[in-house]
């Protein structure tokens, strides 16, 4: 913004639309108005045949042009709104530290499973907020009977011990760059606790929503990690049959 400049529209020079579609609007409303006046004044005239029945008959096939034109941009928006990929989010809390994917579609995705007798649902999240040698990630597993049953308010609470008595798990692990400069891995291999609900679900999409939370420990470290205040929004799912 430059001082000492007015940012002023004056009403005797309007600005011209940039658009060109609607340049052939404006001009064709410019020519219809002199339409509209002359053929007033044939009318009054008593004339039964003009020229300005010509231009009459040109004016409808601009306008019908520009219809096509209008309709075929709408269509060109819709195409590329439903082009764009659907890329889901994954927040969480891993001991009270931010985890949040970004957004690019490689790094959080869904996938379903459907096995004889049942379904492995599983949903991944990474956050390199820190860069790929600090990366963290966490995968999230359900496993139930019927996914075409599956609806929102379905929860699991329990660390599945058996496949087809449904249940969940939860996985954690993240890089930790040393001073040599070499990573290694932390992971939470064993589960304590777990629960996962699922609070949005569109079939017909295959889009997802739900809310999570995990606590286990690394027995080899004895570290513990709390994850809390999960949720994944907008997962879009792929369908695998066995």
């Amino acid at each position: 913004m430059q001082i000492g400049r007015h940012n002023t529209i004056s009403y005797f020079h309007p600005i011209k639309p940039n658009n060109p579609l609607q340049k052939m609007k404006n001009l064709y409303y410019k020519r219809i108005v002199l339409v509209i006046t002359l053929l007033s004044l044939c009318i009054a005239a008593g004339c039964d045949s003009h020229p300005i029945n010509d231009l009459a008959e040109d004016l409808a096939e601009d306008f019908e042009e520009v219809d096509t034109e209008e309709e075929k941009e709408a269509e060109e928006e819709e195409e590329e709104e439903e082009a764009k990929e659907i890329i889901g989010v994954m927040t969480a809390k891993v001991n009270e530290k931010k985890f949040t994917t970004p957004e690019l579609l490689e790094l959080a995705g869904a996938g379903v499973s459907i096995n004889k007798g049942y379904y492995l649902l599983q949903i991944s999240g990474f956050d390199v907020e820190l860069g790929l040698k600090k990366a963290q990630h966490i995968v999230l597993s359900v496993f139930g009977k019927d996914f075409n049953s599956l609806e929102p308010g379905t929860e699991w609470n329990t660390v599945v011990e058996d496949v087809l008595a449904g249940g969940a798990l939860a996985a954690y692990s993240e890089n930790i760059a040393t001073d040599d400069d070499d990573n290694t891995s932390s992971t939470l291999d064993t589960l304590e606790k777990v629960y996962i609900k699922i609070t949005s679900i569109d079939h017909e999409k295959q889009l997802l929503s739900g809310e999570f939370s995990f606590s286990g420990k690394n027995e080899e470290t004895g570290k513990t990690y709390v994850v809390t205040d999960g949720t994944f929004k907008d997962f879009e799912y792929k369908i695998t049959e066995n």
